[in-house]
């Protein structure tokens, strides 16, 4: 899906301690690993770019990489050939470093592809350092429907973290693995990158980040206005930013906040691009929109086939309650009540 957060949005920061001081901790540790998971919109990729810019301070080379882009390069044949995917890898990996591809000078076809390109790290992209690399993977969960793809890539992370301790060129590398969804590859547990290093999971805001976020926006919302927002989106970061967006704009908005949230449900309110995208992905999978069908029926949480709750939580339509599910905020459940079973509560 396409929503993104405005130009306004993704200029403000705002801390949920102590994340952010953990991770600062963890980046200077020779061998670091941290992984990041949230659903879609929470704020994965802000959180990476504060800790790369923090590395940027320690004199660390910083390097962002989203795994969409390798699909793009392989003409649009997404992870489906690990030999490809790895180069592919190598040389974004070398040209955010500022460094020439040297595929033939270090890839060999009697290697399997997991050694030639730790050898293209081990001998070429990494002496070329002079200080670490904080290497950050965006939407790593992109990888995860080939099996053999995501395997031979998420082991191969295990391992040069792995070295890290033996092997003093891999001491010059730092990961930082950003994901959107539960881990459903199959990995032995000792070579699984998600089960070592250090594991953070974004939650929404608590009202006092929601009141911080609306004044770096420059606005002053009263308690009142701050509970009825929150009442209909959560603490969601990206659904609070359209409304202090909104708010922004048009500063008598929050004079007449009923109307606006009376709105927000609709496709005609500021949210209806995102939930008419989220309607259309819903509406191409069956499965989902029977799943969406029950959570609308009942206030209760709802257990569903664990790859229905999976794909739902990736894209932030639902939080879980153990084994169960609901949908995450009113917001959802009154637009998708409406539009699947014609009922506005």
């Amino acid at each position: 899906m396409s929503s993104s957060r405005s130009g306004a949005a993704q200029k403000i920061y705002i801390e949920r301690p102590p994340i952010e001081a953990r991770c600062y901790q963890e980046i200077v540790r020779v061998g670091a690993l941290i992984c990041i998971k949230a659903p879609k919109l929470m704020g994965k990729t802000l959180l990476s770019h504060q800790i790369l810019a923090h590395a940027e301070k320690l004199f660390y080379k910083p390097v962002y990489l989203n795994m969409h882009e390798l699909s793009v390069q392989t003409n649009d044949r997404p992870f489906n050939n690990l030999d490809k995917f790895l180069q592919s890898f190598c040389v974004r990996v070398g040209d955010n470093l500022g460094l020439p591809e040297q595929l033939d000078s270090y890839w060999n076809n009697r290697l399997c592809s997991k050694v030639n390109c730790k050898r293209y790290f081990e001998q070429y992209l990494l002496p070329s350092l002079d200080s670490p690399v904080v290497l950050c993977l965006d939407k790593v969960e992109q990888v995860f429907p080939d099996q053999e793809v995501a395997e031979g890539f998420l082991t191969l992370l295990r391992s040069c973290h792995e070295d890290a301790n033996s092997k003093e060129i891999w001491k010059k590398l730092r990961l930082i693995v950003v994901y959107a969804t539960e881990v459903y590859v199959k990995l032995p547990n000792d070579q699984s990158p998600f089960n070592v290093g250090l594991p953070i999971e974004l939650l929404e805001f608590d009202a006092q980040q929601v009141k911080r976020f609306a004044q770096d926006y420059g606005l002053t919302l009263s308690v009142d206005s701050v509970t009825k927002l929150m009442a209909m989106v959560g603490g969601h970061p990206y659904l609070l930013s359209q409304a202090f967006d909104h708010l922004k704009n048009y500063p008598a908005a929050e004079n007449t906040l009923d109307d606006f949230l009376a709105n927000a449900p609709t496709e005609a309110g500021i949210y209806g691009s995102h939930l008419r995208e989220l309607l259309t992905s819903i509406k191409e999978h069956p499965q989902l929109l029977e799943a969406i069908t029950q959570l609308v029926s009942t206030t209760n949480p709802v257990r569903l086939d664990a790859t229905i709750t999976r794909k739902l939580e990736s894209i932030g339509l639902v939080e879980r309650h153990g084994n169960d599910c609901s949908l995450r905020c009113n917001l959802y459940r009154q637009y998708f009540s409406d539009r699947i079973l014609g009922k506005r509560e």
